[in-house]
This record gives C-alpha cells, sequence and structure tokens, in this order.
C-alpha cells in the first residue's frame, strides 16, 4: 500500500520514524519508506480479521527477504498454538510475485506449484492463493486487449458455443442498459469496460 513518504518525531520513544523498516533495508541507509506491507490474519470460519504485523518498505521488495519476512510472521503468530495459517492470500503485483517465486511458488506449461512445506511443521502444506478480487480486474483487463482460445475439446465437453472468450458480450450489455431502464447487471456500467 502507498503512503506518503514523510519522517516524523516520536517524543514519547524519543526517535523517528518513517524509514524502511531493518526487514526490508538492504542498502541499510536510512531511507524514507514510501510503502507500507501489512500481515493480516483472517479466519476461514468468520469475518474476524486481525492485523498481525506492519512493515515501512520502499517501492519494491526483494523476494528473499519479503519470504523469510512471511515465515518469520506465520512463526510468531503460530507460537500462542491458538492460530493456525494454512494459506498466504496476495494480490499479483510484482513484489507478491518475487515472495512466490521465493517460496518455489509457480505455475507454467510444464508443472504447477500452489504450496510449499510449512515453516512450522514440515508434515503441513502452506498453501499461496491469488486474491480472487485481483484475479478477476486481471482477466479483465487481458480480455480488454486480447482474446482467449480455448481448446476444441474444453469447448466440446463444456457445451459451449464457441472456443473463444472475448469482452464482447459485456460491452454489449453495458451499451444496452445504458439505452434502457431495465438493468439485468445494475452495477456494471462503462467504468468496468473503460477503465482509466
Amino acid at each position: 500500500m502507498q503512503i506518503k513518504p514523510s519522517i516524523n518525531y516520536d517524543k514519547g520513544t524519543k526517535s523517528f520514524s518513517g524509514f524502511i523498516s531493518d526487514e526490508f533495508n538492504c542498502e541499510n541507509e536510512n531511507s524514507v519508506a514510501s510503502h507500507l506491507l501489512v500481515y493480516m490474519l483472517r479466519s476461514l470460519y468468520s469475518d474476524n480479521k486481525l492485523v498481525t504485523a506492519y512493515y515501512l518498505t520502499g517501492k519494491s521488495i526483494d523476494g528473499t527477504n519479503f519470504w523469510r519476512t512471511t515465515k518469520q510472521v506465520i512463526s510468531t503468530i503460530e507460537e500462542n498454538k491458538k492460530f493456525k495459517v494454512h494459506s498466504v492470500v496476495t494480490d499479483m503485483g510484482p513484489s507478491n510475485r518475487a515472495m512466490w517465486r521465493a517460496a518455489n511458488i509457480h505455475s507454467d506449461r510444464d508443472s504447477t506449484s500452489c504450496f510449499t512445506v510449512h515453516p512450522n511443521d514440515s508434515q503441513r502444506s502452506l498453501f499461496f492463493l491469488a486474491d480472487p478480487t485481483h484475479l478477476i480486474k486481471s482477466l479483465r483487463n487481458l480480455l480488454l486487449k486480447n482474446n482467449i482460445i480455448l481448446p476444441k475439446d474444453y469447448k466440446e465437453n463444456n457445451g459451449l458455443n464457441s472456443e473463444i472468450v472475448t469482452f464482447d458480450c459485456v460491452k454489449f450489455l453495458v451499451n444496452f442498459q445504458e439505452k434502457s431502464s431495465f438493468k439485468l447487471q445494475p452495477k456494471l456500467s462503462s467504468v468496468n469496460v473503460n477503465p482509466t
């Protein structure tokens, strides 16, 4: 998350704040932070969320340091035995992708790995998940510029009319709704098909 870079003096601790956290300060300089990295614990069984750690960082983060810090945060969370961390959920920004690579999480034509050995228990797996909201946004951005061609057997097995996935139907629906008081998708507007 981007923040306004600034240095502040804390009278209580008699120290300055606003510098990049030591865990992410590769140059060992007093660099002013421009981003905030937040670790949040979220329950699988309720809507409860808890901020567990935060770090001040620069614009980009080294994937190896990011993965090392993530493992430390998970270990700290699980130390009290009240919580178990099952997965890491991130958007697909460049720093997060670098951390995934450092944890050996990948997907290519030949293989896919969506989990690694849990840092606290070698008998457990730690799963990596892309945030669904960002996946949908990424898919929309892809379809705004390109079509996706599905394999012919996928089309046939799923009873699809075409193997070409295009955004034209969504654009047609937006245009239709703008001229009509009847809305099939009331929250869908031209902003969704013409992002700035």
